[in-house]
């Protein structure tokens, strides 16, 4: 037997987490819960060969998912998001994507992260078309801007796929290949 309040917990957890949905993949905050995933991708090294970011320690990648679960509102203007990419059918997290809002509102950033499991299933391009209709309805930007490090080609693929236009390479640590998307007219 299903106790009632056990469902309504349990929808209004999924209803307050979730930001967006395919067939395949749910966009949602991330939380304590995803603590052992989030470690495992995000210490492995083939994931993280492309990335800027540090690997954290247990304590502090919970502090990191505990936050990032109450940040309100999702996109704040000069700030980076980190939201969570989840299995829809069974909610285990499979990546992440950090979404930067400029000071003024006019422009978006947008990185994403898969678990090793994860690549050439789709899940990116699904992903990232999820997160780019998440900026046009949550936020006034008029551009979404990414970079990729110019050796990791499937990522730069995904770019192009999505619509992206390349407009240059940038010389930081790496080589960068940067793309912009413009938001479409409305109708």
């Amino acid at each position: 037997m299903v106790r009632p309040f056990a469902i309504v917990e349990s929808v209004h957890r999924f209803w307050f987490i979730m930001l967006a949905q395919s067939d395949t993949l749910i966009l949602r905050r991330l939380s304590s819960a995803d603590l052992c995933a989030f470690q495992a991708y995000r210490n492995d090294p083939e994931v993280g060969r492309y990335q800027d970011w540090s690997t954290f320690s247990d304590a502090d990648a919970i502090q990191f998912l505990d936050h990032m679960a109450q940040v309100d509102p999702l996109l704040r203007p000069g700030h980076w998001t980190q939201i969570g990419i989840a299995d829809a059918e069974t909610d285990r997290l499979v990546g992440d994507l950090g979404l930067f809002l400029a000071a003024d509102g006019t422009s978006a950033e947008m990185g994403i992260t898969l678990a090793a499991s994860e690549h050439r299933r789709g899940h990116g391009l699904t992903a990232t078309r999820l997160a780019i209709g998440l900026i046009w309805q949550k936020s006034p930007a008029q551009t979404i801007r990414a970079w990729g490090d110019q050796r990791n080609t499937a990522s730069i693929a995904l770019m192009r796929k999505v619509g992206m236009t390349h407009v240059g390479t940038e010389e930081n640590d790496v080589t960068e290949e940067a793309f912009i998307l413009e938001r479409p007219p409305a109708h």
